[in-house]
């Protein structure tokens, strides 16, 4: 990456704006057009001198760009997917306590899920309080009531 070491924002490219085109978005750095437009003007600045970067280097940024956005995609996706599986499941997500600044654990019965698409983010209503998927500490099971091994009695998952 012939001079490129690391890549940061714009300054006031971040913006609360949903309408925002830059090339960073929430905080969650470059996305393909922003890649497309640095690697663009990396060509139209290079020197002629033998020292200039190697199209076969450009493409390779390219298509490492890409299979990092894929996986990115992928991951995303299979948030989202898990998300939808804990529907009707009770749930222990780890909640901020405000008062203390320690996490504490809640458990609920997740009763639907909400998808923010500005931040690719999966959240879990549970009651009526939204928690980030990604704060769920266990999952109980879906509240039937199922033999427990020990006793034979019915117990609550």
């Amino acid at each position: 990456m012939a001079g490129i070491n690391a890549v940061s924002p714009p300054a006031g490219a971040v913006s609360g704006n949903e309408n925002n085109t830059s090339a960073v978005k929430k905080n969650r750095g470059l996305d393909f057009q922003g890649f497309l437009k640095i690697i663009a003007a990396q060509m139209q600045n290079q020197s002629l001198s033998s020292s200039s970067t190697d199209t076969s280097q450009y493409v390779m940024q390219l298509t490492l760009f890409s299979a990092i956005q894929a996986m990115n995609t992928m991951t995303e996706q299979s948030a989202q997917q898990y998300a939808s599986s804990l529907i009707g499941k009770n749930v222990v997500v780890s909640e901020l306590n405000k008062t203390t600044g320690k996490r504490e654990p809640v458990e609920g019965k997740v009763d639907s899920v909400t998808f923010d698409v500005s931040t690719n983010t999966a959240y879990l209503n549970i009651g009526n309080k939204r928690y980030n998927v990604s704060d769920v500490t266990g999952v109980l099971g879906t509240g039937q009531a199922v033999p427990d091994s020990n006793s034979g009695k019915q117990k609550t998952s």
